[in-house]
């Protein structure tokens, strides 16, 4: 089949006077506008709880779309530290999945292979974020997660973690 036919043949009859490639650009600022407006009005990205011996990290709404992830469950005795942090600075490596908009965002999974460290961030920028140090067999060494208060959070999860 000649390319022509797969370009000019258009399953909606709705869109067949649409120019699709000329809509890329606006569809593109469109999502950024829109992750933009989420990051600005929006609640925390995260909730963290702990359920029987384990730890639980969703990512709230369309966070999970824009992360391409789904929740995360650590088991509390792999839970090496929990802190929490103002200015959480920049992810390290290079984002192998998710949305990275410095000044906006940082959702997703992180990577440094040279350094063995994988994250997971679930932040708008510049907000209070709770940081869990987590053991290598959880598949991550550490997440970043902002949540409605991280020092309340944090003090919450230290006397969970002293009981366990």
């Amino acid at each position: 089949m000649p390319l022509g036919a797969l370009v000019g043949s258009r399953p909606f009859p709705l869109l067949a006077g649409l120019p699709l490639v000329g809509l890329s650009p606006l569809l593109v600022v469109v999502l950024v506008v829109l992750l933009a407006v989420a990051a600005r009005t929006g609640g925390a990205p995260a909730l963290v709880a702990v359920e029987g011996d384990e730890l639980r990290i969703r990512p709230r709404g369309a966070v999970r779309i824009w992360a391409f992830a789904g929740p995360l469950e650590v088991p509390l005795r792999h839970v090496l530290a929990v802190s929490w942090t103002a200015q959480p600075g920049l992810p390290p490596g290079v984002r192998t999945h998710g949305t990275a908009l410095p000044g906006v965002c940082f959702l997703g999974t992180f990577a440094d292979r040279s350094r063995g460290i994988r994250e997971r961030w679930l932040t708008f920028a510049n907000r209070p974020v709770l940081v869990l140090e987590v053991a290598a067999g959880t598949g991550f060494t550490r997440v970043v997660a902002q949540v409605a208060d991280p020092q309340a959070t944090c003090d919450q999860l230290q006397a969970v973690l002293a009981r366990a």
